[in-house]
């Protein structure tokens, strides 16, 4: 109840924290951007924002404890950076510094993409393997959001960006998978 809801809060915060920051101290080069592609902090937050708030949504109706509650925060804190690093300047992979995390697959040199989109299917592949025997609508307004977010980046920034990110997103959120499970996660 409501030290889960304290908790949830209080890593939703940090979420948005560490989000903010790392665009405020953004300075140049890069981790594989195309230089075609916009960098993370000339983007809208609320669509990141706001696949944090359906995370909270879905833990909560889940009834997820708040130790396991924790640990679908911070798989989901990572998978956000890890999933907008290409788009950032000057910042680090997670890799190595967390435990047995391995290197992740690189964007491709040359080829726009919408870090919105990538984030999305990220997110979306990560933590719809995260909830375990869910109840089927959690799985089904996953599955809305992440569609949602896709139209509307589509009417955005075009289809080829779209289906070019859905690709990258994939990848990264497939290989946060094979981690996770390295990482002894289970419901």
């Amino acid at each position: 109840g409501d030290v889960m809801r304290y908790f949830a809060r209080l890593a939703l915060l940090c979420a948005v924290l560490l989000f903010s920051v790392t665009l405020q101290f953004n300075v140049s080069g890069g981790n594989g951007n195309s230089s075609s592609s916009p960098r993370v902090e000339e983007l809208p937050t609320e669509p990141i924002v706001e696949w944090m708030h359906v995370l909270y949504r879905l833990i909560e109706a889940e009834r997820i404890n708040p130790p396991n509650a924790a640990r679908f925060y911070a798989y989901a804190g990572i998978t956000t950076y890890e999933s907008l690093l290409p788009g950032m300047s000057s910042n680090n992979t997670l890799a190595g510094q967390i435990p047995s995390l391995p290197d992740l697959p690189f964007a491709e040199s040359g080829v726009t993409y919408d870090w919105i989109t990538v984030h999305n299917i990220a997110f979306s592949t990560v933590i719809s393997n995260l909830f375990l025997n869910a109840d089927p609508s959690t799985y089904e307004t996953i599955n809305t959001h992440r569609n949602a977010q896709i139209e509307a980046r589509t009417a955005e920034v075009g289809e080829e960006v779209v289906e070019n990110s859905i690709g990258y997103g994939d990848d990264i959120g497939k290989a946060l998978l094979e981690w996770i499970r390295d990482d002894g996660y289970s419901e």
